[in-house]
């Protein structure tokens, strides 16, 4: 497998229905460094098309279902993207009723980070049959900063670590 041979997909200007509904592989980039949150601008980055990795992840249910409406529509009770850059954005929680460790964001702050994610974040993807047997090995060749699971790679270890406290914190 060749990250080169990703598609992309602005999700500011692209139709989200051009985007299929395969399982596969993907990366979250941004626009570039200085458009993310004060403790990712410390990262060390892997670049793609000229733009930092932040993020893999992989899809069993199809880009367009999964992915773009967890990530970039919905909220971060339905995405551990939006629930990692949220914290690192100071937004506000909103814990569940029913399971006190589950949150999203206060609708406000759901809109605020929905709108920085469509204008600085691209998703770039590649259909395949056994995305969880590539994940791993790119998660740890990668080592994007907001990938927590599988990610053992000793660059970016302390932003991970801070992320996860964050991430935990109630009081936020």
């Amino acid at each position: 497998m060749n990250i080169n041979d990703m598609t992309i997909f602005n999700p500011l200007t692209d139709k989200p229905n051009d985007l299929p509904n395969h399982k596969g592989l993907y990366i979250i980039t941004a626009n570039n460094i200085s458009c993310l949150p004060d403790i990712l601008k410390e990262a060390e980055y892997k670049f793609y098309e000229e733009r930092p990795i932040i993020y893999v992840g992989m899809s069993n249910r199809g880009f367009r279902a999964r992915d773009y409406k967890n990530h970039f529509k919905g909220t971060a009770r339905n995405s551990t993207l939006r629930k990692s850059l949220g914290v690192f954005m100071l937004l506000n929680k909103e814990y569940e009723v029913n399971n006190p460790l589950k949150y999203k964001f206060k609708s406000d702050d759901e809109r605020s980070l929905t709108m920085w994610m469509m204008e600085n974040l691209w998703l770039h993807y590649l259909i395949c049959e056994n995305p969880e047997e590539i994940e791993k090995q790119l998660i740890n060749e990668l080592s994007p900063p907001l990938n927590l699971k599988d990610n053992h790679n000793e660059i970016n270890k302390e932003i991970r670590r801070q992320l996860k406290a964050m991430r935990n914190n109630k009081k936020n």
